[in-house]
């Protein structure tokens, strides 16, 4: 049980699962706790005031703020997929899952997951297209205002091939290339920067690899803005109208949350977190940036922990998630995922993934007068953090 959540819900467990008893409907219509709030699945966005959700194959929608869920369709799998996602374990065994749901046209959505990309009609409630993805599984996926979709190559690559970006120009029917990267092991994300109007990528692993690159002409061209260092190897951006806010994805190092100036490339270092920072967003309320647990950090801090800021200079762990018992390498690190869309509400869905309570999403309301109520409060100790708070330095990468 998330240590943030303990104080209304103190009986752990056994209260967990009477809160989502009922969450795996057997019908087209999923209701779920109008109080809590709650999710037995990934929340993945929020598009036109609708929440769109996913567990195993099927999608939700909920046009009441996550207060019932309707049923939108299922995906077609194989039998061996699914088999091998018949429970959450094997799906995390064998990341037979949904990775990413991107609404595009008024009726249309386009998932990334069970290794593909399904093109789905919502009107009528099936697949019109299915491709195989290239790498593994993408880390994120943008979106244009043109509807253009890119994302970023993602596997292993041990033997440093070049790593590519693909886009597609009708809905996620058929991707090609759109950039190729020379020198680095792959492509953490690419992210559209409205008030910039820019697009950026960024990039890893080692020192040399590690970057944050910025394209205006549709990356046509790119420019590394960040890179060189443990401390610029990023998976997610986060844009404000005068900032981009990502924080570091160091195995072996401390990490931090960071703001970059993109007119004058000067970096802020604003906090010091417990993990590698997997994933971000905005809402009314504020920033949000989580954790992970990765082996590496194993016997620091086996807990994924959320982050928020009101402002962007003050930061503040609002929830915790300890590790399940099962190995990391096998069945994925523990994460919490956030999600993204047009977040309007000032709080934020959590999904947590490969820790306790795995998969049961929660909207977890940060009111902006006062986003540190006695609720929510994870001190900073219990974070894995040792100077969280606003503490705020400045520091050149």
């Amino acid at each position: 049980m998330p240590t943030a959540f303990r104080g209304r819900h103190g009986q752990g467990r056994r209260k967990m699962k009477t809160l989502v008893t009922g969450l795996w409907p057997g019908t087209q219509a999923a209701g779920v706790a109008a109080q809590e709030r709650t999710f037995r699945g990934r929340v993945f966005c929020r598009h036109a005031g609708v929440l769109i959700a996913a567990r195993r194959h099927r999608l939700f929608a909920s046009a009441d703020e996550g207060l019932t869920w309707r049923e939108l369709m299922r995906l077609p799998l194989t039998g061996g997929l699914s088999a091998k996602s018949l429970t959450p374990l094997l799906q995390r065994l064998f990341r037979a899952h949904v990775y990413h749901i991107v609404p595009t046209a008024d009726r249309t959505i386009v998932v990334f997951g069970f290794r593909c990309i399904y093109v789905c009609d919502m009107g009528l409630r099936t697949v019109v297209g299915a491709v195989a993805i290239h790498g593994s599984r993408p880390l994120a996926v943008c979106r244009m205002p043109d509807g253009r979709l890119y994302y970023g190559e993602y596997r292993g690559n041990k033997e440093r091939r070049p790593m590519r970006v693909y886009g597609s120009e009708d809905g996620g029917r058929t991707w090609g290339e759109a950039y190729r990267f020379y020198g680095v092991r792959h492509v953490h994300g690419v992210y559209y920067d409205r008030y910039r109007d820019a697009v950026w990528v960024t990039t890893g692993d080692a020192d040399d690899e590690a970057g944050i690159w910025v394209s205006y002409d549709n990356l046509r061209t790119l420019r590394r803005i960040v890179g060189g260092s443990q401390q610029a190897r990023v998976i997610r951006l986060v844009f404000t109208e005068e900032h981009v806010y990502f924080g570091s994805d160091a195995p072996e190092e401390p990490n931090y949350i960071y703001r970059l100036l993109p007119e004058s490339g000067r970096v802020e270092r604003l906090a010091e977190v417990g993990g590698p920072v997997f994933n971000g967003c905005r809402t009314a309320g504020g920033l949000l940036f989580s954790t992970a647990c990765e082996p590496s950090l194993a016997k620091r801090w086996r807990a994924a922990h959320v982050w928020f800021s009101p402002d962007g200079v003050a930061w503040r762990c609002v929830a915790e998630y300890a590790k399940d018992r099962w190995p990391m390498r096998l069945f994925q690190f523990g994460q919490v995922f956030l999600a993204e869309g047009d977040n309007n509400a000032p709080g934020a869905w959590l999904s947590p993934f490969a820790t306790r309570g795995h998969q049961v999403s929660r909207y977890v309301p940060l009111p902006p007068g006062d986003p540190f109520g006695p609720d929510l409060v994870v001190r900073s100790a219990a974070c894995g953090s040792r100077s969280a708070g606003g503490h705020t330095s400045e520091k050149r990468q």
